[in-house]
């Protein structure tokens, strides 16, 4: 499991909107917002060799926050290939990117 997060300085709706462009971004599938559009849920795909796969969660916070959180799907997959800080950051990436920041 690996946790990221980061500040923005954009509205909550510019954030949702840069949320759901990321996901998009780095292939991410199944994307569900949640708690009145605050949490987001995707799921990242089944690579050979590599995972079984992961889901993501990412929460904003009131004051610009985005937490991130990437944690593999089968819950013996070991993370030895660092795919779910590499999640995390690639999609926090993306929406730095998409808010311009």
């Amino acid at each position: 499991m690996a946790k990221l997060t980061r500040r923005y300085r954009a509205s909550i709706r510019a954030i949702q909107d840069a949320l759901d462009a990321g996901f998009d971004t780095i292939g991410a599938s199944g994307v569900r917002w949640a708690r009145g559009n605050m949490r987001v849920n995707a799921s990242m795909s089944m690579t050979i060799f590599v995972s079984y796969g992961e889901d993501m969660v990412a929460e904003i916070f009131d004051d610009g926050e985005v937490e991130v959180t990437s944690t593999s799907s089968f819950p013996l997959q070991w993370d030895i290939w660092g795919k779910n800080s590499g999640n995390c950051r690639k999609l926090l990436d993306a929406v730095s990117y998409e808010l311009d920041e």
